[in-house]
């Protein structure tokens, strides 16, 4: 049984989208790519916000990336099935 489901501090909204993303490997990137909200009839906004439920939840960890000069290029997400640790995360920046 998958433990979000019983979350009961996640949206209805936050639990189908996180059963969604960690069904469907190949949107692990499209996360970044903007590309998520296109696949519901929710708009962008909608999508963002329940992405930022799941990351408030410890669910969605981002990583922020960096070009060779150090500038923001984007961000990396990270899926998990219960809330991540900071075990987790430091086992991320290794």
């Amino acid at each position: 049984m998958r433990h979000f489901l019983n979350d009961k501090g996640l949206s209805w909204q936050a639990k189908g989208m996180l059963a969604y993303l960690l069904e469907d490997s190949d949107m692990y990137t499209s996360i970044a790519g903007d590309k998520i909200y296109k696949k519901s009839k929710c708009g962008r906004h909608v999508c963002f916000k329940i992405l930022e439920e799941l990351y408030t939840s410890r669910y969605l960890y981002k990583k922020r990336e960096t070009d060779k000069e150090g500038k923001f290029s984007g961000n990396h997400f990270f899926i998990f099935e219960v809330p991540y640790t900071d075990n987790d995360i430091g086992l991320l920046k290794t």
